[in-house]
């Protein structure tokens, strides 16, 4: 089944992705996808920057390491904004999921300066996921607001590699 995510790259090289805009997307029932903006599986010194993103499926912004790929190293999400992301996945704005049982951990994955909004409609602001090895990842000075549901941040477990600094947080409740 092909990948349904806006605009995205995996396996690639100093790809940057900027002043881009994404709705609406969809994806077939039973696959994770329906997203935004994605850096996939082995790529390495991407950025995506300066987008928009609003009522995808899917996550806004997504960077995925999936099983047989090259670890991911420098990543980079930055500038930009997601709005009701993750509407009929339980997923998020920001996201972070490692697939990848045996590859490394992905290194120097940075979110910084990004606006992340939701309403009940939404899933979580950031949600991570790691099936096994963790990915070593930042976020500093993100805007994270919901305005509905009850979930901000989703965690799963291999935490010890994830740092939030700086960042500004706002709920109706919860």
């Amino acid at each position: 089944m092909p990948a349904v995510i806006g605009i995205w790259c995996w396996g690639a090289d100093s790809v940057t992705i900027q002043n881009c805009l994404v709705y609406n997307q969809k994806s077939t029932p039973g696959v994770q996808d329906g997203g935004g903006f994605d850096i996939d599986g082995g790529s390495t010194n991407c950025v995506i920057q300066s987008c928009y993103s609003y009522n995808n499926e899917g996550y806004g912004y997504l960077v995925c390491e999936f099983e047989g790929a090259a670890p991911i190293v420098n990543a980079t999400v930055r500038y930009n904004i997601s709005w009701n992301d993750g509407r009929a996945r339980s997923q998020s704005g920001l996201g972070i999921w490692n697939g990848n049982p045996t590859a490394a951990s992905c290194r120097d994955v940075v979110f910084h300066n990004n606006l992340v909004a939701c309403d009940e409609t939404a899933g979580s602001a950031v949600k991570m996921g790691f099936e096994s090895k963790p990915l070593e990842a930042a976020f500093y000075n993100n805007v994270f607001v919901r305005t509905g549901g009850s979930k901000l941040i989703e965690i799963d477990r291999y935490t010890d590699t994830v740092i939030f600094k700086g960042n500004l947080y706002w709920t109706m409740r919860g």
